[in-house]
């Protein structure tokens, strides 16, 4: 029963997103504040504006036309923040009146955390009246009581808010006119289990953000059935987790509520990003279970093909422990995407080779099992990582404010642009021997090369000091 005050009047909520989104992936963070009002109370809609022609006026009518108290914009990524700041602009002046909230992880410097300084700006000439930063399933609920003066909460420290998502604002038909765009081929809902990590990667800042918590698979499978009576066709349920598998526990009794569900919808099925375990762990029994389940698309960080450089990265499998997976997808018709990046402090020459090598000894896999390469951008130092931590304690490591601009002395082959050539070559390599690689990777090498060009002086700087 939600721990609130009872209220005499309704207040309306009206929750937006912006692009750029993939338009067949439907946004959770949208379904999860439209769920905190709910629980609270509080009568909502959600406006998807990414999957709406870009105008900014009519946007803004759409929104007045509600009338509403309080506008909850969510920002993705930081591309979706000049959206967010024209709509706001506009919105004040149809209606000084409305209140206007901006959150998610669009909101922060993705160098420092702080909030960026555009919002920062629109905060300060009350373009924007509120920013919430952090995690809005945990923070929005007690915003709105405080915003609304509904009374306290208890603060609920676990991954499990009292509180389901709700899709039922979301047009499920409008979204499926986008799939054949997309990698599944049909509308994929998010879906959280756990948040933080059991890994310790050394590249990943996740365990330094969060500790691991595990979402109770019985409410897993709760919201599942709840958002299946929505659909009237398929849908992908994609899990967000770092690691779907992370608790093996979790994982098992998961999987068993999975096969109940797929009881009642033979369509189900399900995908996320995967760890795979050793050979002595991960035999038949295990891999058809997880078949039968409804498992496809999983996202496999494999990382590189280097066993000495991913045991580095403490990843925790070999090649051989991967082919040996691999085998057993293909037995039971699971398919996956290979999570690759190059370009790792200490990677060599042979490392790189043996990475190339790797996808040479695939080939027979990359229609039936590995239906695409998403092929990461150039290795960033960042914070919150292991990685920056050793690098600090490393005298031949040579760090800039920029995590991209970074030298590695006792690997003086490795400058910044032998990284973007490294780069290019596993894509050129990748696509000859037939693999889907990352519809969006030639970006990333443009990136790569801007951001060449606009810290050249500071690379020559670093690289001199060889």
């Amino acid at each position: 029963m939600p721990f609130f005050l009872t209220i005499s009047t309704i207040m309306d909520v009206v929750i937006c997103n912006f692009p750029p989104m993939l338009p067949w992936y439907l946004p959770a963070a949208p379904a999860i504040l439209k769920g905190a009002c709910n629980w609270l109370g509080v009568s909502s809609t959600f406006i998807d504006f990414n999957v709406q022609e870009k105008n900014p006026i009519e946007w803004a009518n759409q929104i007045n036309n509600f009338n509403p108290k309080l506008v909850a914009l969510s920002l993705f990524s930081y591309k979706s923040r000049p959206y967010a700041i024209e709509l706001a602009g506009v919105l004040k002046k149809i209606n000084p009146n409305i209140t206007v909230l901006v959150g998610g992880s669009g909101i922060s410097d993705a160098i420092n955390g702080n909030i960026q300084k555009s919002i920062q700006h629109c905060l300060d000439t009350k373009t924007i009246d509120f920013c919430i930063q952090g995690d809005g399933e945990y923070l929005f609920p007690q915003f709105l009581c405080d915003f609304f003066k509904i009374g306290d909460i208890d603060y609920f420290e676990n991954i499990s808010p009292p509180y389901h998502p709700d899709y039922s604002d979301y047009k499920f038909e409008l979204y499926r006119q986008f799939v054949d765009k997309g990698t599944w081929n049909t509308v994929v809902v998010p879906i959280t289990g756990s948040k933080g990590c059991v890994r310790n990667c050394t590249f990943c800042d996740v365990p330094g953000k969060w500790n691991f918590v595990q979402k109770d698979p019985r409410i897993i499978a709760d919201e599942i059935r709840k958002i299946l009576l929505l659909t009237k066709d398929t849908v992908h349920f994609h899990f967000t987790d770092s690691l779907v598998n992370g608790s093996l526990p979790a994982f098992e009794k998961m999987l068993d509520l999975f096969l109940e569900i797929k009881q009642e919808y033979p369509e189900f099925n399900w995908g996320g990003q995967f760890i795979i375990r050793r050979a002595n762990q991960s035999g038949d029994d295990y891999w058809k279970k997880i078949a039968l389940s409804g498992a496809c698309n999983l996202e496999i960080g494999v990382e590189t093909g280097s066993d000495r450089l991913r045991l580095e990265m403490k990843k925790h499998f070999t090649n051989s422990d991967l082919i040996h997976s691999v085998k057993f997808m293909e037995k039971y018709k699971i398919t996956c995407v290979f999570l690759m990046f190059t370009g790792m402090p200490t990677e060599t020459d042979e490392d790189f080779n043996e990475t190339l090598s790797l996808l040479d000894q695939l080939t027979a896999y990359r229609d039936t099992v590995i239906t695409e390469i998403q092929l990461g951008y150039l290795t960033t130092i960042n914070p919150k990582t292991p990685l920056l931590e050793t690098s600090n304690q490393d005298s031949n490591m040579i760090l800039t404010k920029n995590p991209i601009v970074w030298y590695n002395k006792s690997n003086p082959t490795l400058t910044f642009l032998e990284r973007i050539n490294r780069r290019q070559r596993f894509e050129d390599h990748a696509r000859d021997y037939g693999y889907k690689v990352a519809w969006d990777t030639h970006i990333q090498i443009e990136e790569a090369q801007q951001s060449y060009q606009d810290n050249l002086p500071l690379i020559n700087l670093i690289e001199k000091q060889k």
